[in-house]
């Protein structure tokens, strides 16, 4: 899908070049089944009470997912979540969204306003029955065209520059062992059960990736995303079983990893699988429902590309990540 202007840049970025994550959350609902399809009303007038998921293509490799609950009063609930894998613009989490929907009609605005970003708002008309309809995401002045849909209908696919994906949610990652080296500055990598987000499919230059991004909030504040991804060779797709090895000779396949620590968003602390780094990713699965990996990184490096980057120390980690699919929340 396309947005109407300008994609978000920003001039830090991550290591990864070709991969994208997103990722989505459930939100409240109003009591009902939140994943029915909206209901008739017993006048034949449809109303637009139930559970709605939405995604976006914000461009630059960042994508968002709306959860939207609609109570029986046409108001509206709202999460919005924005993915952070290489063009960081927006900070990662939700954002809360309120509004109301007009019963008759379907149309529906819902806003909230953050410290950093300023007033964002989700607009459009609410689609009847199995159909899809589009919905503007408004942020910092620019404007993104996505996609809407009854969540029973499951999370619409995100197209970007050609590619397709199944944007994931959900899951765990179990850290087997983790050794940082003297001075090292961010929070312990720890166990995940909360705040995975992925991607699983063909994105950025029709390159086949899993990737798994795991956030978590730290005590001074900050956010930290761990990010594990799978890439196949170009024209190849990934093999169940087989083993991907980091290399730097080819920065598009094979194992990725980075660690980045975000006041805002900012990057401040960033490390990287980089030049004395050994790693790998086992795929271990990989359905419609999601996928599992197994990884093994050493020497993980300070990310050299990061301006102002206060990274300090290096740290080897092992575990294994499972995520599963967004509209399953």
């Amino acid at each position: 899908m396309s947005k109407t202007s300008g994609g978000l840049r920003r001039g830090a970025t991550a290591f990864i070049l070709s991969i994208f994550a997103l990722f989505t959350v459930a939100c409240g609902s109003s009591g009902d089944n939140p994943n029915v399809q909206p209901v008739i009303s017993s006048n034949v007038v449809q109303t637009f009470t139930g559970n709605y998921l939405g995604s976006n293509d914000l461009g630059d490799n960042q994508f968002a997912t709306v959860n939207m609950v609609v109570d029986p009063a046409s108001q509206i609930n709202a999460s919005l979540r924005v993915s952070r894998v290489l063009a960081q613009t927006v900070s990662p989490g939700g954002y809360l969204l309120t509004g109301a929907v007009d019963p008759d009609t379907g149309a529906f605005t819902a806003t909230t306003t953050d410290a950093t970003l300023g007033v964002i708002t989700i607009s459009g008309t609410l689609p009847r029955g199995n159909a899809n309809a589009q919905y503007q995401l408004a942020l910092r002045g620019q404007t993104f065209t996505g996609t809407i849909q009854a969540a029973a209908l499951g999370l619409p696919t995100v197209a970007n520059n050609g590619g397709t994906a199944t944007l994931l949610a959900g899951g765990f990652v179990t850290v087997n062992s983790f050794t940082p080296s003297a001075g090292f500055n961010t929070g312990a990598l720890t166990n995940n059960t909360s705040g995975l987000t992925g991607y699983s499919g063909t994105g950025l230059n029709g390159v086949d990736t899993v990737t798994i991004v795991a956030s978590q909030n730290l005590t001074n504040g900050n956010t930290q995303d761990l990010t594990l991804s799978a890439m196949a060779a170009a024209t190849q797709t990934l093999t169940v079983g087989q083993t991907y090895i980091f290399s730097t000779a080819t920065p598009n396949s094979g194992a990725k990893l980075s660690l980045v620590e975000y006041n805002g968003i900012t990057p401040v602390k960033a490390w990287t699988a980089g030049t004395g780094t050994t790693g790998q990713i086992t795929l271990i699965s990989r359905d419609a429902n999601g996928a599992r990996i197994s990884f093994q990184f050493n020497n993980v490096v300070v990310d050299t590309n990061i301006p102002n980057n206060a990274a300090v120390g290096t740290f080897s980690v092992s575990g294994e990540a499972n995520i599963g699919i967004a509209n399953s929340l």
